[in-house]
């Protein structure tokens, strides 16, 4: 984990995956190992995401979700997946993923990656649409989380929107 923060994402995963085979090797599992091995193998996905291996990004992540159902390191794998995939879908694949994440944004989720659900959903209508509707779930996303450094990549699409309705804004004698 130290070596994750030290922005030594290689060694960080030749250290996970050690930690995950060596009670494997020495037949010493225990509650303790079988309890971290998610958070482990989650932060192996985060290293690949660091590093900007992001096909190994989405393979690390989409197993995690998978081999540790109903597990908090799940629910987090399946956000930064869906943040990692969104902007490439096209079509339903775009409803299907706002879908995942708004369910995320009802669920028992930490605050972070609830942020981190809350952000990716919002993007999703700021990179593809300029409507009343981004407007509304940009605010909503500001007024829940007002210290985000989300908000920042929010800010252009708000104004382009703003000003492209300038006009309506003076004759509704609104100066906001």
């Amino acid at each position: 984990e130290s070596l994750f923060w030290l922005g030594q994402f290689s060694e960080a995963q030749k250290m996970m995956y050690y930690a995950i085979e060596a009670p494997h090797l020495l037949e010493r599992r225990t509650e303790t190992t079988t309890d971290l091995e998610p958070y482990a193998r989650l932060r192996i996905a985060d290293a690949y995401l660091a590093r900007k291996m992001f096909d190994e990004a989405r393979l690390a992540y989409f197993k995690v979700e998978h081999e540790y159902r109903s597990t908090l390191p799940a629910t987090i794998a399946k956000i930064r997946r869906a943040c990692l995939d969104l902007p490439y879908y096209d079509g339903k694949n775009i409803d299907h993923a706002r879908n995942l994440l708004e369910e995320i944004k009802t669920s028992q989720t930490p605050e972070p990656a609830m942020e981190l659900a809350w952000a990716c959903h919002v993007s999703s209508y700021a990179e593809r649409e300029r409507t009343p509707n981004m407007l509304e779930r940009v605010r909503k996303f500001s007024e829940q989380y007002p210290e985000s450094r989300f908000l920042a990549s929010l800010v252009d699409p708000v104004r382009e929107y703003q000003s492209s309705r300038i006009n309506e804004y003076f004759k509704a004698a609104d100066y906001y």
